[in-house]
């Protein structure tokens, strides 16, 4: 694996995908919507999952940076 891969392979374990997957409560109201085939609908939900998704991962980043001194002992 070149050195970009494996920076970017670090960057995506940093930014703890598998913790991403309680962001998928936001698509249990589509389960319950009328309008379940709404386009605009299914849009904003899943401009909504990404935002949370981008947002945790840059509060896990983050912590990490703060954290690191910590970490390390």
């Amino acid at each position: 694996m070149s050195k970009l891969g494996r920076a970017l392979w670090g960057l995506l374990l940093l930014m703890r995908p598998w913790d991403w997957l309680r962001n998928l409560l936001l698509l249990v109201p589509i389960a319950f919507a009328t309008q379940t085939m709404d386009l605009d609908l299914a849009t904003r939900v899943g401009m909504a999952l990404l935002l949370f998704s981008s947002a945790s991962a840059a509060l896990y980043c983050l912590n990490d940076v703060v954290d690191r001194h910590l970490d390390a002992q």
